[in-house]
Order: C-alpha cells, then sequence, then structure tokens
C-alpha cells in the first residue's frame, strides 16, 4: 500500500514544486537494488527515492523535518515487507 507525506515545507527542483512525496509498497527487488557503496543515510535516502519515484535531488532539498518523516515512512514501508517474508524450513 502506497503511503503519502505532505510535505511541511515544499521544495522546488528542476522547475517542479514538490508538496507531497507518494511513496510505494518496498518490494525485494527493492532490497536488492539498494546502493551499496555509499553511508547509511545515503543508502536510505536513495532506497527513498526508487519508492518515491523521484530524484536523489529532491531528497538533497528537503528540510529536517520532512527528511525526518520520509525516514519514518521508509521503516514502516520496510517494516511491512520484512513482516511479509514468510521463510520455509528447507527439507
Amino acid at each position: 500500500m502506497a503511503e503519502t507525506i505532505d510535505l511541511y515545507f515544499p521544495v522546488d527542483v528542476d522547475g517542479v514544486r514538490y508538496a507531497r512525496l507518494t511513496m510505494r509498497r518496498a518490494t525485494p527487488h527493492d532490497l536488492q537494488r539498494r546502493a551499496r557503496n555509499c553511508t547509511a543515510a545515503e543508502r536510505g535516502m536513495l532506497f527513498a527515492a526508487l519508492l518515491c519515484e523521484i530524484d536523489f535531488k529532491v531528497f538533497l532539498a528537503l528540510d529536517q523535518v520532512d527528511l525526518d518523516r520520509v525516514g519514518q515512512a521508509l521503516n514502516r514501508q520496510i517494516d511491512g515487507l520484512l513482516a511479509d517474508i514468510v521463510l520455509s524450513p528447507s527439507a
């Protein structure tokens, strides 16, 4: 299920105004695609950009309050994905 995040401090990036972000549900494939050669904070923002289907530059422009809210939404998406993964015992 997608989650909409209304930004307290909208940003303009490349002539586009972002007042709201929509984060789609994460998939196992998304987890596999995460960048590995960056810091944990950068990795989280890149992953959130992937799920929101926006350019990383938007995250660099966000106010810290909105960035924290996006991070909370990302954590809920990851928690939901991990809760859905069922490991079956090997035979």
